[in-house]
């Protein structure tokens, strides 16, 4: 039992001192140059990271974070260049999409990182340091294999996208040729040359010129040439049809984005139905030009994200600049024609102080007044009667009612407001009652004549 005793005790201070040494050792190491100064060597890429060791977090691993910064670090060295025979050289491309996708394409490259060694790690009280590098030759060997691979799968769904325009499947077509951007989406910035159908060619800028020949090989057009319509009444949209043809053929499912000079669509990102044709809800012209602009344009962000959720490829698609087409749209004033019934204790007037109060209004704003009904887009009826109300301290009262309707050309109420009540004072009961027609005209000038203009221009 006594030997069994010293035996432990004898292994505990054995392994307690090699323990120490170790650690001491570690302690005593100096720093790697390495930790200070990034080494350069033509032959290597190399990554150095660090992390601090204090942390109030349970789960911080600062080993594994050290690791990340370095090989971060290592695909920092491996530059990115834009290639003048490239496909992103194809497309005019504003300076943010261009940084992004240099940042994004080294950010990638971390993910895709193939074949680097560990080549040092150091460990001081504070801090944990690790040296990674890679290979320039394997690095551009394992390269050269994605950059085959995605070629070949790339000219596959170009072949496809080929297939698909020359039947006339429009919608088909792009979305192949998107899957074909996007298998090569790695090497963008590279020529990229490639054997294709026999031809030795740059595939990425081959690619982008059938894309854009394809675009603007579809054609935007309307069968009406231009619509003509009356300021404050409905289009009717079968008028404002617009159709999408590629090679003659009416394309279905391809987003169209609409805007209108004046006024605002409705459906201002619409697709082509199984017709290949839109219907631009504009409701009602507002504007008081004689010619407005309706303007179609394939939306090319709406189909590209059809095709992918590749954020740097719908930007890069967006790049391209097609051009509308418009529709022009002839606005003419609506006509009226007015009729009155203006009475003062129950006679009918000579004169009409409220129609003419009201007509004086429509003509500023450039609608037309007509002497008879028979081509009015409206009719406008003003009916007005005064009432003697007796005498108030020895002058005279009148009390004026009347009604303003308004109905379109179909017979559709439009507008019908009833007043009551104006009262007008003066010495005679003439007097009163033009008084409360007085009233009654400013009222109209001041508050009903935007009230009744919103009911048939908004």
């Amino acid at each position: 039992m006594k030997k069994r005793i010293t035996v432990l005790v004898i292994t505990a201070l054995f392994t307690s001192c090699i323990s120490k040494q170790k650690t001491a050792e570690n302690q005593v190491r100096p720093a790697p140059a390495w930790t200070q100064s990034k080494p350069v060597d033509p032959f290597y890429y190399h990554g150095i990271g660090v992390s601090t060791k204090l942390s109030n977090h349970a789960n911080f691993d600062y080993k594994q974070i050290a690791k990340n910064n370095a090989l971060n670090d290592l695909a920092s060295e491996i530059s990115v260049r834009v290639n003048a025979s490239s496909l992103l050289s194809q497309i005019e491309i504003n300076r943010h999409v261009s940084e992004s996708f240099i940042a994004n394409t080294t950010l990638t490259s971390t993910e895709e990182l193939e074949g680097y060694e560990l080549v040092d790690a150091y460990e001081s009280e504070t801090h944990y340091f690790v040296f990674y590098r890679l290979s320039r030759e394997e690095h551009e060997r394992r390269k050269a294999l994605r950059r085959e691979k995605a070629l070949a799968a790339a000219a596959d769904l170009l072949t496809t996208a080929e297939e698909f325009r020359n039947r006339k499947d429009g919608y088909q077509a792009y979305i192949m040729y998107i899957k074909s951007v996007e298998a090569i989406k790695e090497f963008w910035n590279e020529p990229l040359e490639f054997t294709y159908q026999g031809n030795r060619i740059f595939f990425g800028n081959h690619l982008i010129s059938r894309i854009i020949s394809f675009l603007n090989e579809l054609q935007i057009q309307a069968p009406s040439g231009t619509v003509a319509a009356t300021r404050g009444r409905p289009i009717d949209q079968e008028l404002l049809e617009i159709i999408v043809v590629l090679n003659g053929i009416r394309q279905p499912s391809i987003p169209i984005r609409l805007t209108l000079t004046g006024g605002r669509v409705r459906n201002p990102n619409a697709k082509t139905n199984t017709s290949g044709a839109v219907y631009p809800d504009i409701g009602r012209i507002h504007s008081a030009n004689p010619r407005e602009r309706l303007t179609a344009v394939i939306n090319v962000e709406a189909w590209t994200s059809e095709a992918t959720s590749n954020f740097q490829i719908i930007q890069l698609m967006n790049q391209i600049r097609l051009r509308p087409f418009t529709l022009d749209i002839l606005v003419q004033s609506p006509s009226f024609v007015v009729f009155s019934d203006e009475r003062m204790f129950e006679t009918k007037m000579n004169t009409s102080p409220l129609a003419d109060v009201l007509k004086a209004e429509m003509i500023k704003d450039q609608f037309v007044i007509q002497p008879n009904g028979r081509d009015s887009d409206y009719i406008i009826h003003v009916d007005a009667d005064v009432e003697d109300s007796g005498q108030i301290n020895r002058m005279s009262s009148a009390s004026l009612s009347f009604r303003i309707q308004i109905v379109d050309k179909e017979g559709q109420l439009i507008y019908n407001r009833l007043v009551k009540s104006i009262k007008g004072i003066q010495t005679d009961a003439r007097g009163a009652a033009l008084d409360a027609y007085n009233k009654a005209a400013r009222l109209i000038q001041r508050e009903l004549y935007l009230e009744i203009r919103r009911s048939f221009i908004e």
